[in-house]
């Protein structure tokens, strides 16, 4: 399965490889502060798509994407895939490798993503 963990404008390469790829097992996950800057929400399935909206009511889930993240049960082999805020990227990441997740099947997508290599 692949995951894809995005906030904000992060949703845009996430949406551009679903429109290029076929994927079976896809779980979306959008973080943003309001519910308006939900973009392309109505592009995906329902069931496959989880809005977060921390700051209102309005999204699937309100709050962050971390906190989706921690009543979430990892499914086996899965990839995880996270674009946007540094942060979300650095708290969503420490969180999976926590759980026994390899750091091999987390790819990330930011402009200014520390490593820690």
């Amino acid at each position: 399965p692949c995951i894809f963990v995005a906030t904000a404008t992060g949703i845009a390469p996430p949406r551009a490889y679903l429109r290029s790829q076929a994927v079976d097992q896809l779980t979306l996950v959008h973080g943003v502060r309001k519910a308006e800057d939900l973009f392309y929400r109505d592009e995906f399935s329902t069931g496959s798509y989880i809005s977060c909206v921390s700051s209102e009511p309005g999204g699937d889930l309100q709050g962050r994407v971390t906190d989706w993240l921690a009543g979430f049960s990892l499914p086996d082999r899965a990839t995880y895939h996270l674009c946007g805020a540094n942060e979300m990227i650095y708290e969503v990441r420490d969180s999976l490798l926590s759980r026994g997740v390899a750091q091999d099947a987390i790819v990330t997508e930011a402009y200014y993503y520390r490593s820690d290599d």
